[in-house]
């Protein structure tokens, strides 16, 4: 009777170990319900993507004209840049409203802009859905391709989508999203040209420094660009800065007037 006693304790406390514990035996089991549970996701790029370059140039050239240019401003330039557009898809809300339910409301603002963050096919209806953002992390609401709400909300996880129970209503009824495009201007350094800025007075020369920006580096890769300064004497009035002439008016302290003279 003791040795029962003892055998029924040892499986008790064994059974308790293996409850408490919560062990998983069968994991993959478990992510196979997941998966058949929740939607597969199509993702998008949501970065600003390049939609268009174009060369832009920049030229202070005039001739025949009284100049006057201060200590490292340009006396002539004749540069290029890269213009950069960058622009993404996103969807902006015709006003305000949302989603409204027992539980709390999906809200958007009159003219807020959102992202696209993916898509996922509606086995119901076979149609394609994009997902947006809400203000709850991980949490996405539906739109279809004419920007109309779908009435669930759901819930991204391990990069699938699993709808919730709960059914939503749109309010206000014309509450919808409209395509939208973000846009962005960037202008880069200069690629390819010359610079050539007043230097000031040193002891009897005036200098300029000549900033050459499609200068190759010692690879033959083109580097962002190289500078030379140079030295005239001030009592020197006709000067060639690498082929562009000019004519010195007046010296002054920090600053020079002069001419362009036309080629």
């Amino acid at each position: 009777m003791k040795k029962f006693i003892i055998l029924s304790t040892v499986v008790l406390v064994s059974a308790c170990a293996i409850r408490a514990g919560n062990i998983n035996f069968w994991p993959e089991r478990n992510q196979w319900i997941e998966d058949l549970q929740t939607l597969p996701i199509t993702f998008y790029d949501t970065s600003m993507q390049v939609a268009k370059t174009e060369l832009v140039t920049q030229r202070n050239y005039p001739s025949n004209k009284v100049l006057s240019a201060r200590v490292g401003y340009s006396v002539v330039d004749d540069k290029t840049s890269r213009k950069i557009q960058y622009a993404k898809e996103m969807v902006r809300a015709n006003q305000d409203g949302g989603l409204t339910s027992i539980a709390a409301p999906v809200l958007y603002k009159k003219a807020q802009q959102v992202d696209l963050l993916g898509e996922v096919i509606l086995p119901e209806c076979n149609e394609r859905y994009a997902l947006i953002p809400t203000e709850e992390k991980d949490f996405v609401a539906l739109i279809d391709n004419k920007g109309h709400l779908y009435n669930k909300i759901g819930q991204i996880r391990n990069d699938r989508l699993a709808l919730l129970n709960t059914d939503f209503i749109v309010y206000p009824e014309t509450f919808s999203f409209t395509p939208t495009i973000e846009t962005k201007m960037e202008m880069t350094s200069p690629i390819k040209g010359y610079d050539i800025k007043y230097g000031g007075i040193k002891g009897d020369y005036l200098t300029f420094i000549y900033y050459r920006f499609d200068a190759p580096n010692n690879n033959g890769v083109q580097d962002s660009g190289e500078f030379e300064v140079l030295s005239y004497p001030k009592d020197k009035r006709l000067i060639d800065l690498y082929g562009v002439k000019i004519k010195i008016i007046n010296i002054f302290k920090d600053s020079i007037e002069y001419m362009i003279l036309a080629k």
